[in-house]
């Protein structure tokens, strides 16, 4: 090669070298505002990085601004159809028999005062446990387990808070959504057809006896995912089968009428009837209990509330169907069904707001 060629040749790769160093210290500069300003990248390193994240944050935050109105929107709009489908109203037969009554309230009396023995021994063996400040065993740690809603057996709280009032105690047939005044009134419309119906069925196949009868035992509905008792109640016991078997197609009847005429009536009846005696949705709030302790379920199940005299014993244990039943205040007479409010204000007496009733009789 010529000694001019060499010459062209060292001149060209210096040119290119210092054409390269150029561009990479341009790129570099752009790179490095780009980063400050943040406008192609989520941050580079040092300052660069902070702010590129702010101005990033910042367009992230009026997206998510926008995006929350719509969210809001749409959560606003789920809550407002959960509002028109949430049951405002519902059936039922009110517990009146005195001896019925004074036998439920005999009961929760007792239990209360079991509960409150229960409290006063756990209340003094907290307080023990914190003067001897046990090493394995921390004054936290016993208040957070005594405190647990998974171990209410060790919990400090009033059960009077639970329990039903006497005032209120009934069965409920279903429930069911007419918050609406134009639903509201077609539902009265629609119950006091079926009071006709019911009546006829009644005078027909119990002979012009009434339907009644009295609660026994102490149960508990469970929580689906713990197993644990949420709502303590007693149940009803009819005199004999086609009395049990009528007064469920009462409900059937007045549940089947509405639903054809497209009120929001209940998936059905309540093939479990019962009396509510204590209940975990009666208290709010983050101290409330999920679940009643054992106790509270267990207490007394054999109960009945209501006096048994020989001649019914004897007609549960047959299922017989007799006409010369003596009735007294230790049975329920069903003498009307009610269609009743579920929020306040409540009657006069405590019982909840009666929109309208049928007759029996």
């Amino acid at each position: 090669m010529s000694e001019q060629n060499k010459t062209r040749r060292r001149s060209y790769n210096n040119n290119s070298s210092d054409n390269t160093s150029n561009n990479n210290d341009n790129n570099s500069n752009n790179n490095y505002n780009n980063n400050r300003g943040g406008n192609n990248f989520r941050g580079g390193r040092g300052r660069g990085r902070g702010r590129g994240t702010y101005n990033n944050r910042n367009d992230n935050y009026n997206n998510n601004r926008q995006g929350g109105n719509n969210y809001n929107r749409k959560q606003e709009g789920r809550e407002g159809e959960e509002q028109s489908t949430r049951p405002t109203h519902f059936f039922a037969v009110r517990i009146n028999a005195p001896t019925i009554l004074s036998d439920i309230m005999k009961w929760q009396k007792n239990l209360l005062e079991h509960h409150n023995s229960k409290q006063q021994g756990l209340t003094k063996n907290l307080q023990q446990g914190l003067k001897q400040n046990i090493s394995s065993l921390s004054a936290s740690s016993i208040t957070s387990s005594s405190y647990s809603n998974n171990n209410n057996e060790n919990k400090v709280f009033k059960l009077e808070d639970y329990q039903i009032e006497n005032s209120r105690m009934h069965l409920t047939l279903f429930v069911l959504n007419c918050g609406e005044k134009e639903e509201l009134e077609l539902t009265k419309q629609v119950f006091q057809e079926c009071g006709v119906e019911i009546s006829n069925m009644i005078k027909q196949q119990l002979k012009d006896q009434p339907i009644y009868f009295s609660l026994q035992g102490v149960h508990t509905f469970r929580d689906s995912t713990r197993s644990l008792g949420r709502v303590v109640y007693t149940e009803p016991i009819f005199p004999n089968e086609i009395t049990s078997v009528i007064f469920k197609e009462m409900s059937k009847i007045i549940h089947l009428k509405l639903k054809e005429k497209g009120i929001k009536v209940d998936k059905k009846v309540n093939d479990q009837l019962h009396c509510t005696l204590l209940k975990t949705s009666q208290v709010r709030g983050k101290d409330a209990l999920r679940n009643l302790p054992e106790y509270v379920y267990e207490y007394e199940k054999l109960t009945w509330f209501g006096k048994q005299d020989e001649m019914k014993l004897e007609m549960l244990e047959t299922k017989a169907f007799s006409t010369n039943v003596v009735l007294d205040d230790s049975s329920e007479i069903v003498k009307e069904v009610l269609l009743c409010r579920m929020k306040p204000p409540f009657e006069q007496d405590g019982f909840y707001f009666i929109e309208d009733r049928i007759s029996l009789n």
